[in-house]
Parts: C-alpha cells; sequence; structure tokens
C-alpha cells in the first residue's frame, strides 16, 4: 500500500509538471502567434511605406527637373560663319563674329580684352540676329 501512495504522489507529482509545461508552452504558442501577426503586419506596412516612398522620390524628381528648366537655361548652340560652339555652364567659349575673336558665355554675355590686356564687357550675343548688342547693360558680379 505504501509503493501505491508513493506511486500516486510520483503520478500527481508528474500530472502537474505535465499541465503547468501544457500551459507554458500554450503561453509560447500564443506569444508566437501575436510576434508573428504583429511581423505581417509590419511588413504590410514596410511595402505601403515604400511604395509611397518610390512615389515621393519620382514626384521629387519631377519637380526638381521642372525647377531646373526654370533656374538654368539651357546652354545654347550657335553657329557664327560656320563655327558651331556649345557653351557650358561657367566656361567663356571662343567666338569669331565680324573678324574679331570674342569669349561668350553660356548666358550669350560677350567679353573681350581691351588695349591693355583686362578683360572687359563687350554685350549680350544675339542668336536671332548674329550680332552683339552692345547697349546691353553689364551684369552685376557677386564678390
Amino acid at each position: 500500500m505504501a509503493k501505491t501512495l508513493i506511486l500516486e504522489d510520483r503520478m500527481a507529482d508528474l500530472q502537474q509538471k505535465l499541465q503547468a509545461h501544457a500551459d507554458e508552452s500554450q503561453y509560447n504558442r500564443e506569444r508566437l502567434l501575436a510576434v508573428g501577426a504583429v511581423a505581417a503586419h509590419t511588413t504590410i506596412c514596410l511595402k505601403e511605406v515604400e511604395a509611397e516612398n518610390k512615389a515621393l522620390k519620382e514626384r521629387l524628381e519631377a519637380l526638381e527637373k521642372l525647377v531646373q528648366s526654370f533656374t538654368k537655361p539651357k546652354p545654347p548652340t550657335i553657329t557664327t560663319r560656320g563655327q558651331k560652339v556649345e557653351c557650358e555652364e561657367e566656361i567663356l567659349a571662343p567666338v569669331f563674329l565680324n573678324g574679331k575673336m570674342y569669349y561668350r558665355s553660356y548666358l550669350n554675355e560677350v567679353f573681350g580684352y581691351d588695349k591693355d590686356g583686362e578683360i572687359m564687357w563687350v554685350g549680350m550675343y544675339l542668336p536671332d540676329e548674329d550680332r552683339i548688342d552692345t547697349t546691353a547693360p553689364e551684369p552685376a558680379w557677386e564678390k
């Protein structure tokens, strides 16, 4: 009879441990499901944010192109007596007009040298008329 009581106690103890383990396993399953649900929701949100970010980048690029078209004139290409010249920003390109060499900017500003070899303002090149407007005011320079 003593052996039976010991076995019953041992069996009750094992059932208690088994129940505790089952409860812990259930808790871990529920936690795992909750974490999985959060991860799935986060993945969906991340995909939505990435799609929105891509759309915003495309709109930003389009706006930057639009702003550049308003703020930066396209470098002109002129032909002067068969001489084709493309100017880049902040570079003076040599051009010959009326048999004399000048330097023209991408904004069609024309410069030359005076008798002392100093660079001087000449005027604005008018591509439609293929001439220099010497009455154009000299631009204000940043110092």
